[in-house]
């Protein structure tokens, strides 16, 4: 399964490319700039329904408040490997969820939300024809997670309840 596609050379961290640069285990920052932004949405997060992108928040926000990240190649953080298991499964909604949520937090372009939601239909499909159910499953919860998420983000914006977005969990 891996955690994520990384970018292949060292430079800048934008919001076009902070999906392929900043994940937790990677991130290394001021206490000042931590601050500074708020530190950490604690609606996103492992334990939380938004079960991730909360790294990636924080470093969008950052970001957006003109402070400048880094991605260097050189510099090597290790992370166990993420494995294809049932609790792999079951957390793929809230994963899904939590990057949902940031996608349209920080109102990504189409395109970008395309990606991710194509990505994982892709990825549900392929899985599902080659008879690989929970692979198929794994896509297909990340899917609806993400979905669940953005939707679940535009609702508290608009000051809905967000048990009128429950019919994808």
């Amino acid at each position: 399964m891996g955690s994520g596609r990384w970018q292949n050379k060292s430079g800048e961290i934008t919001i076009e490319n902070v999906w392929n640069c900043a994940i937790a285990f990677n991130i290394f920052l001021r206490r000042d700039l931590a601050l500074s932004v708020g530190g950490f949405d604690e609606r996103l997060g492992v334990g939380s329904e938004f079960g991730s992108a909360e790294d990636s928040d924080l470093v969008l926000r950052a970001i957006q408040m003109g402070w400048q990240g880094r991605y260097d190649i050189t510099q090597l953080s290790v992370h166990p490997d993420k494995r294809l298991t049932r609790v792999a499964v079951e957390r793929a909604f809230a994963y899904g969820a939590g990057l949902g949520f940031v996608l349209s937090k920080h109102h990504f372009p189409v395109r970008i939300r395309a990606s991710f939601l194509l990505r994982s239909l892709g990825g549900c499909v392929i899985n599902l024809t080659q008879g690989q159910f929970m692979r198929a499953n794994y896509y297909w919860r990340t899917l609806r997670g993400r979905i669940y998420g953005y939707l679940a983000y535009r609702s508290l914006m608009r000051g809905v309840n967000t048990d009128q977005t429950n019919m994808l969990t």
